[in-house]
């Protein structure tokens, strides 16, 4: 993990400067943050402007569930069924977003942690960043690099974070990000 942001175990082993990388930490932990941010609001929007809607800020944008109904009828390419399209009040966001996790982990059997319609409508951008991965692993990882679904019979082959870790390690462009890139091992912390 040190090895990702750039620390070497010197770095870390050192008390004397733990606060100093403890705020190096902290700003590259920021950084990446808002460069998911950046990274899954443009993904998002990619798949919404054909229905002529646009997200701003993933925080706040999605506090209503009305985008991510939208976006989740066009990722899985079914009906929703009706939903409150103007949620003014705040039981009307709530019953949209229920919904919309509710449709994720039923109809389309995708596994969620420690989300639930209060983080999205309080705008936790960390879990709605983590929502917007789940998204991405199930609808674009999985399909792009053509992994049957998990309901399936098995295949052999990698799973969709395997897929893209292979990938994200043979194919930059550019030799400071291949740098950077063939350091990583894994995805998660």
């Amino acid at each position: 993990l040190f090895y990702s942001f750039g620390l070497d175990m010197a770095t870390v082993s050192d008390p004397e400067n733990t606060t100093g990388m403890e705020a190096e930490f902290r700003q590259l932990e920021g950084e990446w943050k808002r460069i998911q941010k950046k990274t899954f609001t443009r993904w998002c929007n990619e798949r919404l402007k054909v229905q002529g809607m646009q997200i701003d800020d993933l925080a706040t944008d999605l506090t209503d569930g009305v985008k991510l109904i939208v976006l989740l009828e066009l990722l899985s390419q079914k009906p929703f069924g009706k939903f409150n399209k103007k949620a003014r009040i705040h039981a009307q966001r709530m019953e949209n977003i229920d919904m919309a996790l509710d449709f994720i982990t039923r109809k389309e059997k995708v596994r969620l942690v420690n989300i639930g319609s209060a983080d999205i409508a309080s705008g936790n951008l960390k879990l709605i960043l983590g929502l917007i991965w789940t998204l991405i692993l199930k609808y674009q990882i999985s399909v792009g690099f053509a992994i049957s679904d998990p309901s399936a019979p098995k295949v052999e082959g990698p799973s969709p974070k395997q897929a893209l870790l292979s990938y994200v390690q043979v194919s930059p462009a550019h030799s400071t990000l291949t740098e950077r890139v063939a350091t990583i091992t894994t995805f998660c912390k």
